[in-house]
């Protein structure tokens, strides 16, 4: 249940309510809206560690492709950056698309090969 959630709610981008309906239908369960709150939360902290270890692998590499495109968050606007290596791909949404989200993902200092579509960030 919780994996189909963080699914759902997450790369999918469903509404609570209707994830609340897609476990029903998928797994024969029952469960309140705040049921799916606790899942969504409960995944958040499952994947700190490995997030946070992906982020500084990211960082270590010698060379990375990095890249933002628009997202679709709601009314205001926001980004999704995304950084490649050749071990380990993280992903982020952020409502900024400036320099500092850019250095939220390599560190303050890049060395070594930065691959970028040529935006200023």
């Amino acid at each position: 249940m919780q994996a189909i959630t963080a699914r759902c709610t997450g790369a999918y981008q469903l509404a609570k309510r209707t994830t609340q309906t897609r476990l029903a239908d998928r797994c024969d369960v029952s469960s309140g809206l705040g049921t799916v709150a606790h899942l969504e939360q409960a995944t958040v902290q499952a994947l700190a560690d490995p997030v946070a270890e992906a982020r500084a692998v990211v960082q270590a590499q010698p060379a990375a492709d990095l890249d933002e495109t628009g997202w679709r968050e709601g009314p205001p606007r926001a980004w999704r950056w995304t950084a490649v290596t050749a071990g380990v791909t993280v992903l982020v949404v952020r409502r900024a698309r400036r320099a500092k989200v850019a250095q939220e993902r390599l560190g303050e200092r890049c060395w070594g090969w930065l691959v970028t579509d040529r935006w200023s960030a």
